[in-house]
């Protein structure tokens, strides 16, 4: 019996064709929504890093203390790093998950705009949308010095308008 044809992917397979001369080109997203986009995602990925590390933390205290472990610095130390290390893992999780199944996060949705592979005009691939995620995390790091530069070359690249993040996971951001 024949696979099923991936909604994602026309054409069938899992991932889409290693290249499509003719793919279907959507115009470039609009510089100025893609940093509210980015902004919607900033706001509700900081929000979310905030709030689990208050309930990591407070569940690692309630280890430590039920534990009956000294309550001192090494032991802050090694709870704040399991539950930043646990942080970073769900922020990760915010930008892959959505971007691989539907092609946009909360923010992109909102304004309208979708992540795609550059040389397919289809949905990213796992592997590439994983790589976004974690390249955004990265991007993040350096007080969003990274996320800055990205930008730069956003609003620089003329017509395609693709992102330093863009350009490393070989992605565009479209409008829908």
């Amino acid at each position: 019996m024949p696979e099923p044809e991936d909604p994602r992917h026309p054409g069938g397979g899992p991932y889409p064709p290693p290249s499509a001369p003719d793919a279907p080109r959507s115009r470039p997203a609009d510089p100025g929504r893609r940093m509210l986009a980015f902004a919607v995602d900033l706001v509700l990925t900081l929000v979310l890093f905030y709030v689990l590390f208050l309930l990591g933390m407070a569940a690692s205290y309630g280890v430590v203390t039920g534990l009956g472990l000294p309550d001192n610095l090494v032991s802050v130390s090694v709870s704040a790093t399991v539950v930043v290390a646990a942080d970073a893992a769900a922020l990760v999780c915010y930008h892959w998950l959505p971007l691989a199944r539907r092609g946009q996060t909360l923010g992109k949705r909102l304004f309208g705009m979708r992540v795609v592979a550059a040389d397919t005009g289809h949905l990213a691939t796992t592997g590439r949308a994983a790589a976004r995620a974690a390249l955004h995390l990265l991007l993040l790091v350096p007080c969003l010095l990274g996320q800055v530069a990205s930008g730069i070359l956003l609003l620089t690249d003329e017509p395609v308008r693709r992102s330093a993040l863009d350009r490393m996971t070989k992605t565009r951001v479209v409008e829908v």
